[in-house]
């Protein structure tokens, strides 16, 4: 399990507080609802971004016939004549 320390707004905290028997209550909530908000938002952002793996050595073995190739330029020419 992690623990990171955050700062919070004492009134803020204070006026919770109240609504809870005890402080370690109030800690459990805490945890509680921020592992919810946490699992939300790594569901969203992984439906998002399917990261696709790249392997270095295999393409450094398709451009290794002509590393002197300014590809970019190759491209502009064949795309528009230039």
């Amino acid at each position: 399990m992690c623990t990171f320390r955050i700062s919070l707004d004492d009134k803020l905290v204070n006026s919770a507080r109240m609504s809870f028997h005890d402080d370690n209550r109030m800690t459990l909530w805490m945890e509680e609802t921020i592992s919810a908000i946490l699992m939300d938002y790594v569901s969203k952002t992984e439906t998002k971004s399917v990261r696709i793996p790249r392997k270095h050595d295999a393409l450094m073995g398709v451009l290794s016939g002509a590393p002197e190739i300014d590809y970019k330029r190759e491209h502009l020419k064949e795309k528009y004549g230039l």
